[in-house]
């Protein structure tokens, strides 16, 4: 969790502007007020363009920005014809950076005290990194006063521990450089948090409880702990429950906020769709920002009943449930980076390395001595789903399913927005297999609960 917290601390680097300042918006009508945030009890920094009978927008920017600077080319590009706010969350930019709980669920309260005094009608939430995880997080809990999402690049919606994972993959210095205003000094930087902080090893609750762990822990700075509270926060129930039309935008070439969450966002909320955008990194709205601002504005445009036409080339919905045992059997032994796509029913993967298997139906799964990837994938058996031996999975968006979900030995298990249902045992293990679940369900008999940790089954526990 150490990992997880030293990067996203580190994404904050630059500048923030004075309060009041609206020189960065030149060319508009821009006008600058300020608010007082009874959560946070502290003024926050409100910037406003556009005609004031224009359909409302609301920008929530992330962490690795200064504020609602991040908007700089948006806001002229929707202000021709919508109402468009923008804020500096408490903490960031021209807003006060009290030592508080800089928490979604906090900074959603804060959102819903602006929306009841600032907009008379639903707002359409537009959302980066962080924002966007809070703007979901807000439109769950106030459904009535959200008109539609647009998320870019979420962030925080994985364990801690799966975006550990993720960070390690890429390492940390390798891309901190490339990403715009960090450079050498950010990636050092960030080293020396994240050791200083592996060193405490304070559980995240702990750190964040009080003003004076968080002093102590995390320096009182805005950024490290709403960095902290944002992959502390499980988004399980928000991820099935938010009912909001939301459009998904993700950079293809995305750095910080894995691809992954992309596609489990867009299975798992109930209507919603995916654009990806080809070459774009965490920052594509700003490195690429006419295509940016194009598909936001034909997003807040398009009527909520046909947003799934917005994107052709969007992540196919989920896959269909059919019984088990249709389709072909098929295999890969010794192999590197094959692909599996289809009905299969029964599928082995033996001593294979980097194999994908995505928007698959299949009756059987072993997967053994292996390395493998599932993505929008449906195993249901008639007996046991799926089998792992000695491998290590990355399941996405996928679902689990006969008398016995899994039967796994020796493997780690990497598993986010995945739906387990099994009428006996969800999973047994011969030998201690370890799980790390983020936002993803157990249906066992007759419970129903969310996962959102790390566990590991053994013979003697199973799950």
């Amino acid at each position: 969790m150490g990992r997880v917290f030293a990067l996203l601390a580190g994404l904050i680097l630059s500048g923030a502007a004075p309060a009041g300042d609206v020189s960065w918006l030149e060319g508009t009508d821009a006008r600058a007020t300020r608010f007082h945030s009874r959560v946070f009890d502290t003024g926050a920094a409100v910037y406003e363009a556009g005609p004031s009978t224009g359909d409302p927008v609301l920008l929530v920017h992330g962490l690795g920005t200064d504020g609602a600077r991040f908007w700089r080319e948006l806001i002229p590009a929707l202000a021709k014809r919508h109402r468009v706010v923008a804020v500096d969350l408490p903490g960031f930019g021209g807003s006060g950076k009290p030592n508080a709980l800089y928490s979604p669920e906090n900074y959603a309260a804060f959102l819903d005290e602006l929306v009841s005094e600032r907009f008379d009608s639903p707002v359409a939430l537009v959302g980066h990194s962080m924002g966007a995880a809070v703007a979901l997080y807000y439109a769950h809990a106030h459904p009535d006063r959200v008109e539609r999402l647009v998320m870019a690049s979420t962030a925080g919606i994985l364990h801690g521990a799966a975006y550990a994972h993720f960070l390690s993959r890429y390492g940390v210095q390798r891309y901190l450089p490339q990403i715009p205003g960090i450079g050498e000094v950010a990636g050092k930087l960030v080293q020396r948090i994240l050791t200083k902080f592996e060193r405490l090893g304070p559980d995240p609750a702990t750190a964040l409880k009080t003003p004076e762990s968080r002093e102590l822990y995390l320096e009182a700075d805005p950024a490290r702990i709403a960095g902290l509270a944002l992959v502390s926060t499980d988004f399980s129930r928000i991820v099935r429950e938010t009912r909001v039309p939301a459009y998904v935008l993700w950079g293809g070439d995305e750095e910080v906020a894995p691809l992954r969450v992309g596609y489990l966002l867009t299975t798992l909320l109930p209507n919603s769709r995916l654009k990806i955008v080809e070459g774009g990194s965490h920052v594509f709205p700003l490195e690429q920002a006419d295509r940016f601002n194009r598909l936001v504005g034909n997003a807040l445009r398009m009527p909520s009943r046909g947003f799934l036409d917005f994107a052709q080339d969007g992540y196919p919905r989920k896959t269909a449930e059919r019984p088990p045992g249709t389709g072909r059997t098929a295999e890969c032994r010794g192999e590197h980076g094959r692909v599996f796509t289809g009905e299969f029913r029964r599928l082995l993967i033996y001593d294979c390395e980097d194999v994908i298997i995505r928007d698959a139906h299949i009756g059987r799964l072993e997967i053994l001595s292996s390395r493998a990837t599932l993505r929008n994938t449906v195993v249901h058996g008639d007996e046991v789903a799926l089998v792992l031996a000695h491998s290590t999975v990355e399941m996405t968006a996928s679902r689990i399913q006969a008398p016995v979900a899994i039967d796994a030995t020796g493997s780690r298990v990497d598993a986010a927005g995945v739906t387990l249902k099994a009428s006996r045992i969800a999973i047994r293990a011969p030998a201690p297999s370890v799980f790390t679940f983020s936002v993803s369900l157990l249906e066992l008999g007759g419970e129903r609960r969310y996962l959102h940790d790390v566990v590991e089954v053994t013979s003697k526990n199973p799950l």
